[in-house]
């Protein structure tokens, strides 16, 4: 997957799974590892409605074993928000960005990269709807959050910089 090779992905995930399922480890860690990197998989080759089906197969699993507020179920929550995003649904992504926020900042607390990260998802979406204020109120918080964690030359520092600016100029306002 990392290197680009989704069709061996797909099938070696399909494997693993099979596997999983075979001897009855199917909502095991790693069986549910595997399910979510099918459904990245299955994203990435623009399958989006498989991809939905199977991360809301996941998250349904990782609730069951990790509990409704893991760091697993705001990954998976975070990855259905991006799906929808891509179908067009970005009410729907939304309310995934804010719920993978939410339990994000339980998880790690208010001051983690990874709140920084889901700040910027929430106002991607935000922004995508027409509500540029509230997306550049996220992106300046955002910023603010990775410039005091991890410096100003950081490439995701760097990220949210490009995407404030590119918002405040899309609102006439750089």
């Amino acid at each position: 997957l990392d290197r680009g090779d989704l069709t061996t992905a797909e099938t070696l995930y399909r494997e693993a799974i099979a596997t999983f399922d075979r001897i009855g480890e199917a909502d095991s860690e790693p069986a549910l590892s595997a399910r979510a990197g099918l459904a990245v998989t299955l994203q990435n080759l623009g399958r989006l409605d498989e991809a939905e089906v199977l991360h809301r197969e996941v998250l349904e699993g990782q609730r069951r074993r990790f509990g409704p507020h893991s760091a697993e179920v705001a990954a998976t929550i975070n990855n259905l928000g991006v799906v929808l995003g891509q179908q067009g649904d970005w009410k729907g992504a939304e309310a995934f960005h804010r719920e993978a926020l939410e339990i994000i900042r339980r998880v790690k607390g208010p001051r983690d990269p990874n709140v920084a990260s889901a700040l910027t998802t929430v106002a991607a979406a935000m922004g995508s709807q027409g509500d540029l204020a509230g997306a550049e109120t996220l992106y300046r918080e955002s910023l603010g959050l990775r410039r005091d964690l991890l410096g100003t030359k950081q490439p995701d520092t760097v990220r949210s910089m490009y995407a404030l600016a590119y918002l405040l100029r899309s609102r006439g306002a750089a």
